[in-house]
């Protein structure tokens, strides 16, 4: 908790200004950074069955064991759907594409699956490696599965989404598609190894969402807690009651430049920052002849 006048405000802010990464990596924890997102492409089908064998044993193809964990910056979360889907070892797509039907395995759903994460945010499945795919104009997408993961909302939280595709190191055209070649897909481009016993190849992706808290538990105001939400380019902030009538929030820079200032209503401010640059800022509560400052990173 910071308590400060506004006399200290451009000592303290420069001091945000100077150290702003380092003060990001503390709020959000060092190894605490969410997953990125890919494009949800063409290909998406909802209402996929639950299962954790992707390709019936018939499926053509290498076969493919992936696990994984999903947890977001205050840990594991359990009971999280992550909907996969790919194509075929012949780069085709069931349901939007004709792939042709494996005699014996009639399946609508081919290669497609949704499955829940257990109570420690563990997840697995087994499948096929999908093949690289021709997309036109002499283009080729390379090897990859699509991802949708979803942790439906809980007391007052809001739902979280996140949508993004896992890639495989040493894959044909990792280097040349406009996706898989982004510096932030570098993170989600994992190594496959070979287990000879099993006669398969092994992978594994970790995935952290975007928390629906900006920062949890931030600050306290008078013994209470300061609830920040950040979601869809607004972040709200939620004031205990008793200081509902007369508390304004103002978002200042390092330099103590005012950026917005917003009053409550209902114990809700809800700050519009989507054209907020992204950085380091300090955040002024004002309740009467109480002042708070603290930390907020866009």
């Amino acid at each position: 908790m910071w308590n400060f006048n506004r006399r200290d405000f451009l000592k303290y802010g420069s001091l945000v200004a100077a150290s702003g990464a380092s003060l990001q990596k503390i709020l959000a924890g060092e190894s605490c950074v969410a997953t990125n997102p890919d494009i949800l492409g063409p290909f998406f089908q909802p209402d996929a069955p639950f299962r954790t064998r992707i390709a019936s044993p018939a499926e053509p193809g290498e076969r493919l064991f992936i696990e994984g964990s999903v947890s977001d910056c205050r840990g594991p979360v359990p009971g999280a759907v992550i909907e996969v889907w790919q194509a075929t070892a012949a780069g085709c797509y069931s349901i939007n594409e004709d792939c042709g039907v494996i005699p014996g395995n009639p399946d609508d759903f081919r290669l497609r699956a949704r499955i829940k994460t257990d109570g420690t945010g563990r997840y697995e499945f087994e499948t096929i490696k999908p093949a690289p795919y021709d997309v036109g104009g002499g283009r080729f997408r390379p090897s990859h599965i699509h991802y949708k993961v979803t942790l439906p909302p809980s007391g007052s939280e809001e739902r979280v989404e996140l949508i993004t595709q896992v890639y495989f190191q040493g894959g044909k055209y990792n280097n040349t598609d406009p996706y898989s070649s982004k510096l932030e897909a570098k993170s989600r481009t994992i190594p496959l190894d070979k287990d000879p016993a099993m006669d398969l190849l092994q992978g594994r992706f970790d995935i952290v969402l975007p928390s629906p808290f900006l920062a949890g538990r931030t600050a306290e105001l008078q013994g209470h807690d300061l609830l920040i939400r950040k979601l869809d380019g607004k972040v709200r902030f939620h004031l205990p009651e008793e200081h509902t009538d007369t508390s304004v929030v103002g978002i200042y820079s390092g330099d103590g430049s005012l950026i917005r200032e917003w009053e409550a209503s209902g114990g809700v401010v809800e700050c519009d920052v989507g054209s907020v640059p992204s950085g380091m800022y300090l955040v002024c509560l004002c309740c009467g002849e109480l002042e708070q400052m603290l930390h907020l990173s866009l």
